[in-house]
């Protein structure tokens, strides 16, 4: 009677095995396999690394836009009149 137990044992042994088969890769799984022979592998980390650089890139873009247009926006308009007075005086004086 004991046989029938490891005949059982190795029966779920082989179901577990046949499952493991069955079963889908997972995603970690698929990217350690890639990256054994991956030739794009160079290329890939270029790309990450560019799509980095173009973040950064937009952002500071953004930052600086934005603090340049609500510094414009919150100037007194006395100074874009005196700005204007002053233009105005050199050309009369030019002409003169």
């Amino acid at each position: 009677m004991e046989a029938a137990p490891v005949d059982e044992d190795n029966a779920i042994e082989e179901e577990l095995m046949d499952a493991k088969e069955k079963r889908p890769s997972s995603d970690v799984e698929d990217k350690k396999a890639a990256s054994a022979s991956d030739p794009l592998k160079q290329a890939r980390r270029f790309n990450s690394f560019a799509k980095l650089v173009y973040l950064t890139v937009v952002v500071a873009f953004n930052v600086a836009f934005w603090v340049v247009a609500i510094r414009q926006y919150r100037r007194p308009a006395e100074e874009y009149l005196e700005e204007d007075g002053d233009d105005q005086k050199q050309d009369t004086e030019d002409q003169i």
